[in-house]
Order: C-alpha cells, then structure tokens, then sequence
C-alpha cells in the first residue's frame, strides 16, 4: 500500500457504525468517503466519484441491498467488500470471490480488507 493514501467509499446505513467504520479507516491513515446510507445516494458515488476501494453494508434497509452497487464497482473495476453482521451464506447475490468483513470489524480487519482488495486493483 506505497504510494498515495488510499480512498476508501463506505456504505452503511447505521449512523453509529458509520462512523465508527469512518474514524477507525481515518485514524488508519486512509481517507473516507461517505459515509453513504442510502441507496440511491451509493449509486450515484459509485456511478460518478474516484475512489481506490469500497466497503459496502450488505443490507440498507428493507428491501435494499448494496447488490447494485457492487455491480457497478465490478464493471469499472473497483475492489470493494461486503460488511455484515450476518452469515454470508444468508447473502443470495454473493459472487465467489466476494470479500466479507464481519461487523463490529476490528482495525485489523479492515486494514486486512484494504491490504487484500488493494492487491486487486489492476
């Protein structure tokens, strides 16, 4: 992770875990975008906006998942994973290879997460 501080986009729809997530990335040296918490909103960062990786809340209220969101991320080739509190095999759009970091996520699992998605990157 040499080189230009790493923009991180964040999806997630609690307020408190939100920006907990921010200042933890922050405090981490990474800078944030976001956080996000509604979907439209998401879409239209991750449609529009330059960033390195992002970190996507499965679940953004009833009915509305982040499964957009990724899509888009997958077609201009931005890394991202999954946070969720849930079982991944709860998480029907999940692709293979999908990275999931489980909430509450410790510093260390989020900067595992940057360490391995920044190695996607092409």
């Amino acid at each position: 992770m040499e080189g230009k501080t790493k923009r991180i986009f964040l999806v997630e729809a609690d307020a408190l875990v939100a920006f907990e997530i921010k200042d933890t990335l922050k405090d981490l040296g990474f800078e944030v975008m976001g956080p996000s918490m509604r979907l439209n909103n998401a879409i239209h960062v991750a449609q529009h906006d330059e960033f390195d990786i992002g970190f996507l809340e499965v679940n953004l209220g009833p009915g509305q998942t982040t499964e957009p969101v990724a899509a888009i991320l997958r077609g201009r080739k931005i890394p991202y994973a999954f946070l969720t509190a849930h079982d991944s095999g709860r998480i029907k759009f999940l692709r293979k290879n999908d990275l999931m970091i489980y909430k509450p996520a410790s510093p260390r699992d989020l900067i595992d997460a940057v360490q391995q998605l920044d190695g996607q990157r092409p």
